[in-house]
């Protein structure tokens, strides 16, 4: 297994390559997740793969924890994401759903379901978002139904979102977001004690628009990740060519 800071420089590299890729129109349009790569890494890291979770844009991060090449992930990109949707669903990772925060019922209900299991629905969504119904929507049936749910916040602004908690009746949790290895065991945390007491948990990972990067690191992975685009292509050419002999081979077959 790759370590945490290993997966955040493959993560930095292969969201470059991705939002590239987006500006030249090759692959739909990609969110770039510039800056919280820390935050959404430690996450992923923390959930064991029997727990469902309900990403946002950035798939690419669970999809590696749990043992998607970059490969896969270039070439889901390149075939506008229909070859990713059998690998993310075999590891319980849900796509984006419609609307900004549809995902929280959504991560609720099956943590409703799945109580008594030993494991647990994550939700994780930016905050530009938070003022979105869904968000209490989601938040209040879980904790209404003691389901137990992580719904994972991820904040620049000087609002200290933690406190919304409160209002819910749930456990809150702030973490410093450029910290892999704090959100890692904070997730934790908040899994450990969402299963204990069957009740979601509420997480702000703080994050700052002018952090330090450590440069070396974010680009270690760059000869990685290009080799894997190389590959990439080269399943792409190999499809099409696929693809443009089965109709000449049917016809011959039925003539």
């Amino acid at each position: 297994m790759r370590s945490a800071e290993n997966c955040v420089g493959l993560v930095s590299a292969l969201d470059r390559r991705l939002t590239t890729l987006s500006n030249l129109g090759r692959i739909p349009p990609h969110a770039a997740c510039d800056g919280e790569e820390a935050a959404l890494v430690g996450a992923a890291l923390a959930l064991e793969e029997t727990d469902w979770v309900f990403w946002g844009r950035q798939l690419n991060v669970p999809a590696l924890v749990r043992g998607v090449s970059p490969t896969e992930l270039l070439t889901g990109g390149l075939s506008g994401g229909v070859s990713l949707t059998g690998v993310l669903a075999s590891r319980r990772i849900v796509a984006c759903t419609q609307g900004p925060a549809s995902r929280f019922p959504h991560a609720a209900g099956l943590a409703y379901a799945a109580r008594g299991h030993g494991h647990i629905a994550f939700a994780d969504l930016g905050a530009g978002a938070i003022s979105d119904g869904d968000v209490h929507v989601g938040v209040n049936f879980a904790a209404v139904l003691k389901a137990p749910a992580v719904f994972f916040i991820r904040s620049y602004g000087e609002t200290r979102i933690v406190e919304r908690a409160d209002g819910w009746g749930v456990m809150g949790m702030m973490v410093n977001g450029h910290d892999v290895g704090a959100v890692r065991d904070t997730v934790r945390a908040a899994r450990a004690h969402a299963l204990a007491r069957s009740a979601p948990v509420w997480i702000e990972a703080r994050l700052r628009r002018d952090s330090a990067t450590d440069l070396a690191l974010l680009t270690a992975h760059d000869t990685e990740v290009a080799s894997a685009f190389e590959a990439a292509e080269a399943r792409m050419a190999e499809s099409r060519l696929a693809a443009e002999k089965a109709p000449a081979q049917t016809h011959g077959a039925e003539a």
